[in-house]
């Protein structure tokens, strides 16, 4: 049984044992059997990534996920088949297409958070003494964090179409989109999406462009759906449907969206909705009785995407690569009983990210809560967006003053129990 069928064993009432293993265990396993075969791989503790003599790198986090959700019957054929993807990618880049005419039919579109390419373009800085110019995937914004890159799909790899190539090819992104979205719909069944429950609709052709397939909008639009649909594509495996105004739809999806936080190579806990205008963001009604819980995976979703970008940030300017600057937490609070997105302001200068909430902790003073726009209309003009940063973050240079506290004393707000 694949590890989505095994997810759709819970969907349908079968919930998947907790897994005793320990990833130091595996991780130790694996470099044993990788090294065995391949001396020249080392392993780097601090990436946590297996390095070939090329640079190649090999991330062990998603093969841990794939090795613990597996069956246990399965684990030993897993661990010997991610040895050997890491050992036949130590070897140099496969052959990629040389032309577009070459590359059209076997371009793909797939979904990817755009924060993963930034903490990885990050992280380049601190091995490269010259990283690579220039953005390394080809992206187009679906929401939010979620964005769509066009990939080759070649037999034995998949690797990022770079921008770089669709110029030197006289290509535009729309032509290479399209490419990518007909290319997708020829190798996706008739009748591919099936019923998980009334109403309730997922997909598992099982080759890493499932959870892409949301992008066959008039296939998605055929479903017996009650109002607009509304997909969660949690992982490139991952994809699930239901109908905007199914109630019991909607609930059962809020309990995928929890489950698959803990599945492998998660990209998404927040759907989205299909409108006229093409997918965009969705969040219930304030009145909705699921408003809250459908709230706190949006916060989850920009949590992780400022979390890791920051983690990347500081760790350069312990390299002294970028300038010590503080940066400044993206959290989550409760405000009138709503979830709402909070930062604390407690010296400058520092980057904010961008919240709904500012909490402003200054000496001799009691903490104030306010929101950002109160914030920047104090701070007029002394609070400058960043540039080439995702995700978005503002400088605050000034001095957090006595007199700054009193202005916003009137406007200041209660953070609920």
């Amino acid at each position: 049984m694949s590890m989505f069928s095994s997810f759709l064993s819970w969907l349908r009432g079968e919930p998947p044992e907790e897994d005793p293993d320990v990833q130091e265990a595996f991780v130790l396993r694996l470099r044993t059997m990788v090294q065995t075969v391949d001396p020249s791989i080392h392993f780097d503790a601090s990436d946590q990534a297996f390095v070939s003599e090329t640079g190649t790198r090999a991330y062990v986090g998603n093969h841990w996920d794939r090795y613990r959700l597996a069956p246990e019957e399965e684990r030993e054929g897993v661990l010997i088949d991610t040895a050997r993807i890491i050992v036949s990618f130590g070897g140099d880049v496969p052959d990629t297409p040389q032309t577009w005419a070459e590359t059209a039919p076997c371009v793909l579109p797939r979904l990817r958070p755009r924060h993963m390419y930034e903490v990885v373009a990050l992280r380049s800085r601190l091995r490269e003494s010259t990283p690579s110019e220039g953005p390394m995937a080809t992206l187009r914004p679906l929401r939010g964090d979620l964005h769509v890159e066009l990939a080759y799909d070649l037999p034995t790899a998949i690797q990022n179409l770079r921008p770089d190539k669709l110029r030197e090819w006289g290509v535009d992104l729309d032509t290479a989109y399209s490419r990518a979205l007909q290319n997708l719909a020829d190798i996706t069944p008739a009748g591919a999406f099936e019923a998980i429950t009334d109403g309730l609709y997922t997909i598992e052709v099982g080759d890493c462009y499932d959870s892409s397939r949301m992008l066959l909008v008039e296939r998605v639009r055929a479903l017996p759906l009650r109002g607009r649909p509304l997909a969660l594509p949690a992982n490139r495996d991952t994809l699930v449907i239901t109908g905007e105004d199914d109630d019991s739809g909607v609930e059962r999806l809020l309990q995928i969206a929890v489950q698959a936080m803990d599945q492998p190579r998660l990209d998404t806990v927040a759907p989205l909705v299909l409108t006229d205008e093409g997918w965009r963001a969705w969040l219930p009604p304030r009145q909705h009785r699921l408003h809250a819980e459908w709230r706190e995976l949006e916060l989850r979703d920009r949590g992780t995407a400022y979390s890791a970008v920051r983690e990347a940030l500081l760790a350069l300017q312990e390299a002294d690569i970028e300038p010590a600057v503080a940066i400044a937490s993206f959290g989550a609070l409760l405000h009138d009983g709503v979830p709402m997105s909070c930062t604390v302001l407690e010296r400058a200068p520092v980057w904010l990210p961008r919240t709904e909430l500012v909490l402003l902790v200054v000496e001799d003073r009691e903490s104030l809560l306010v929101t950002r726009d109160r914030l920047l209309s104090e701070l007029e003009g002394q609070v400058v967006p960043l540039e080439g940063v995702f995700p978005a973050y503002d400088a605050v240079d000034t001095a957090l003053t006595v007199e700054l506290v009193d202005r916003l004393l009137p406007h200041a707000l209660e953070v609920s129990d």
